[in-house]
């Protein structure tokens, strides 16, 4: 049930387009190096990496 996410769709973004939440930071923060990628379920979402410089993975689901 808690698997990796299938990436079917791929498309660059400029960076800090979109922000995020990043976990280990506790904070919203812009998503560095931004990809929107569909997931499995059809789901669009941008990914990358937390801005503010801790290197940890940052999704925003983003609406259809």
């Amino acid at each position: 049930m808690y698997g990796t996410l299938s990436v079917s769709l791929k498309r660059r973004v400029k960076m800090a387009d979109y922000k995020g939440r990043c976990m280990k930071c506790q904070k919203e923060v812009g998503i560095t190096g931004a990809e929107v990628v569909t997931t499995k379920n059809n789901r669009k979402m941008a990914k990358g990496t937390c801005g503010s410089g801790c290197g940890t993975t940052v999704c925003r689901f983003l609406p259809n």
